[in-house]
């Protein structure tokens, strides 16, 4: 699909389509409407080479230029275009689903069968820091996030906020917060957070950071751009990081399903504005 036809979706079109549908294109793979989760696993099977990733493919960098531009940091060089290492999907397929299979939950819960849809769709991509080095781009926040996250975005968030709060509070320009040895301490930030914060303090204040990228729907409020971000369940951000109680994965289901879409949504009218 091209970006002038994804924009050409309806909004409903729009917010439920699944990009895993061009890595099936790619690699001349049967998309099965009916059965998200073996699409998802087909997917996974399937990742090798080149525009592998749904969350960085030229359908999908088309889109952060015309969202993001050159407003924020997304680079260490004066890069101008958005590049493969860029790209992050929020929320894992993956950390769930060992969850649900090793417990033996039912795999055909509705909630989880959409979510393994949603989770390639728009409102579950963002752009973020790229660095290169001689041999390639990569993203710190793409490969370190998982060890003190699992991919879940709240946490995420969590950690995001506390370091944009430390910044504003701070007065500083970037280059001196990052050289306060008060901020630098590795014991005060997770590592992929503090090797992206070039990024993430560009947007200077959390409310900027949350509108610009249309995270309204991850709050606690969302009317309220300096809502906390919502707990995906009771305690997350304090207690264990993954869980396997099934509670608690319904909860997380649920709630990050509508929020995919509200931001699909947000992001669907963004792009109609920028390019009408």
């Amino acid at each position: 699909m091209t970006f002038d036809e994804l924009l050409e979706l309806s909004e409903v079109d729009f917010i439920n389509y699944d990009f895993k549908r061009e890595i099936f294109d790619l690699r001349n793979l049967t998309y099965d409407e009916n059965n998200p989760i073996a699409n998802m696993i087909l997917y996974k099977g399937n990742i090798y080479g080149s525009r592998s990733d749904c969350d960085r493919l030229p359908l999908t960098l088309e889109i952060y230029k015309s969202l993001w531009g050159n407003e924020f940091i997304f680079w260490d060089t004066k890069e101008t275009n958005f590049v493969e290492a860029n790209g992050e999907t929020m929320n894992s397929f993956v950390t769930p689903y060992k969850a649900f299979y090793k417990e033996t939950y039912n795999l055909s819960n509705p909630h989880f069968k959409e979510y393994a849809k949603l989770t390639h769709t728009v409102g579950n991509f963002i752009p973020v820091y790229a660095i290169k080095n001689k041999k390639r781009w990569f993203s710190p926040f793409n490969s370190k996030r998982y060890s003190s996250t699992y991919d879940y975005w709240d946490i995420s968030l969590n950690q995001i906020k506390i370091i944009l709060d430390d910044f504003e509070n701070s007065n500083d320009s970037i280059d001196n917060f990052l050289e306060n040895p008060f901020y630098n301490s590795s014991v005060k930030y997770a590592k992929y957070i503090f090797e992206s914060a070039k990024w993430i303090l560009s947007f200077n204040t959390w409310p900027k950071f949350v509108e610009k990228n249309f995270l309204q729907s991850f709050l606690e409020n969302p009317k309220d751009l300096s809502s906390n971000p919502k707990e995906f369940w009771n305690n997350h951000f304090k207690g264990t990081v993954s869980t396997k109680d099934e509670n608690n994965l319904i909860e997380f289901l649920i709630f990050v399903n509508k929020a995919i879409q509200e931001r699909s949504s947000l992001i669907y009218k963004q792009l109609h504005l920028n390019n009408t």
